[in-house]
């Protein structure tokens, strides 16, 4: 079951002030995590991106300079900063900069804090009276490969699939995203991600590595619709995005295949055509829509679907 914790991360960075149990104990304050190369402020890092976390002058709190004992501590759940020590590979005093790749540094999501105390725990490093340390960060090392989808590809029988996709190593969840029309992928100047031009009749995120078309997951955060019947001869689009929580801020930059599948039921029944109202049209005013469409020979009722064709964007 995936953590909520991921849905709030902004306020994480939410900069507090502790007062230290001794006078040369220190609470200093650093901006949140940014890129090297350009200065922006991202979450999610390649492994081959140089992460630059500065130390900031904040309510009359100077930080103190980085010196040789300053490291920077990891963890994977907040407050416990057991996975790496790392050391700063910035000569600028104020600065605190690290390589994933070259630090040996592993895909996932990471809860960090910067300080010269010897003690692994925000409980450890706020007992030690010497302690200089900085308030908690997230960072992300995001993965270099996309899920490999599995099925369903092509033609296919059933008309309830089971998507499958080989997992990611450090990758905690999937978002498996379902379209009746073709789609594309981007990510924005500030590393959002977004779908464009789908219509999604299902999406869903997971931290399995498989899921059945329609099944519901009440902890992603998409409305719990039902997803309409696959239709027969209809094409789908489909991908599977790594994810970091549940929050699709937290979607990752590396894109995968788009993967197209079509149920081919052993009975056909033609689509029935609709007559009104008319393809295209703008109907204007407050007034009852009415829908009609020709009867089709075999077919004992109808389902009716109405879909609104949006955006789906990362923030």
């Amino acid at each position: 079951m995936m953590s909520r914790v991921f849905r709030s991360l902004s306020s994480l960075f939410v900069l507090f002030l502790i007062v230290g149990t001794a006078a040369a104990q220190l609470q200093f304050y650093v901006a949140p995590p940014q890129r090297n190369s350009d200065l922006k402020y991202r979450t999610l890092y390649k492994p081959d991106e140089t992460i630059l976390v500065r130390a900031i002058e904040f309510g009359g709190v100077r930080p103190p300079g980085y010196d040789a004992a300053t490291r920077m501590k990891l963890g994977t759940s907040s407050g416990q900063y057991t996975q790496y020590t790392l050391t700063n590979e910035s000569s600028d005093d104020r600065n605190f900069n690290f390589t994933p790749d070259d630090q040996g540094v592993a895909t996932g999501l990471y809860f960090g804090i910067i300080t010269n105390s010897s003690q692994n725990t925000r409980a450890g490093i706020q007992a030690d009276a010497s302690a200089n340390f900085s308030q908690e960060f997230v960072v992300v090392v995001e993965a270099d490969a996309a899920p490999k989808i599995l099925g369903p590809q092509g033609a296919i029988e059933n008309g309830t699939p089971v998507f499958e996709w080989e997992p990611v190593p450090g990758v905690p969840a999937y978002w498996l995203v379902v379209s009746s029309t073709k789609f594309e992928i981007e990510e924005d100047e500030n590393g959002d991600v977004s779908v464009k031009n789908a219509n999604v009749v299902y999406q869903t995120i997971t931290d399995r590595t498989s899921i059945l078309y329609g099944e519901i997951n009440p902890d992603d955060p998409f409305p719990d619709v039902d997803a309409p019947p696959i239709s027969s001869g209809q094409p789908y689009n489909f991908t599977v995005i790594n994810v970091y929580g549940a929050d699709l801020s937290l979607a990752s930059t590396t894109f995968g295949t788009i993967t197209e599948f079509t149920y081919e039921a052993e009975v056909v029944i033609e689509p029935p055509a609709l007559q009104a109202p008319a393809n295209g049209i703008t109907i204007s005013g407050d007034r009852t829509i009415t829908f009609e469409w020709d009867a089709v020979e075999g077919a004992n009722n109808y389902l009716f679907y109405l879909f609104e064709r949006v955006k789906q964007s990362g923030t």
